[in-house]
């Protein structure tokens, strides 16, 4: 157990450096798409990151609470990528549901990729923005993750949005999870995605 929780330490460490090379790189860049590009690679680091870290820190080496992990990704992602300091009310909403490490990092990817969109394209113009995470339990052993806004999302220029790189990387994630993905764009933006809780 000590072993593996170095190992987890270790790997942890590392990633932070990677990352922090990748924002010493983004200060020598004069391209403002390129600067982005580098922030959004080293986000999704820093997602796999705090996987590593929340074992470490864990007595369970195997499995990681969702909740503890998904509500501190969603609330540093908010803070990071809140440029108009919006008042913006999470809300979450979680089964006591508990995942390994092959489930938890592409989970954590996918709502890196929608909640950093959410964050920066979805509250335009909207007086009470509204973000909810919901992780629920359900028959055969399948979970099913909500993600929805009250904003503009998805509605304007949906086509765009359903061909970026981060929908894309969901749907790729989705995938590996052999899951199904599902957004609704009447009312803000809602992403239902139902996948098979493994090990």
């Amino acid at each position: 157990d000590v072993l593996l929780q170095e190992v987890h330490h270790r790997v942890k460490n590392n990633m932070a450096i990677i990352a922090s090379f990748l924002d010493l790189q983004s200060l020598q860049l004069d391209d403002d798409i390129l600067v982005n590009m580098l922030q959004e690679t080293r986000q999704r680091i820093r997602v796999m990151a705090l996987v590593h870290e929340k074992l470490y820190q864990s007595n369970n080496l195997r499995e990681i609470y969702l909740e503890s992990y998904i509500s501190k990704l969603v609330r540093d992602l908010v803070s990071i990528n809140n440029k108009n300091d919006l008042l913006i009310d999470l809300q979450f909403d979680f089964d006591e549901i508990f995942l390994g490490m092959s489930t938890l990092i592409p989970v954590g990817l996918i709502v890196n990729e929608l909640v950093t969109n959410v964050v920066k394209h979805a509250f335009d113009s909207i007086e009470h923005p509204v973000l909810s995470v919901k992780c629920k339990q359900i028959e055969n052993n399948c979970i099913l993750l909500i993600i929805k806004d009250n904003g503009i999302g998805a509605v304007k220029g949906k086509d765009d949005f359903q061909k970026s790189l981060g929908i894309q990387i969901v749907e790729a994630l989705v995938k590996q999870l052999h899951g199904e993905i599902e957004i609704n764009s009447d009312q803000g933006t809602e992403v239902r995605i139902e996948f098979l809780k493994k090990g």
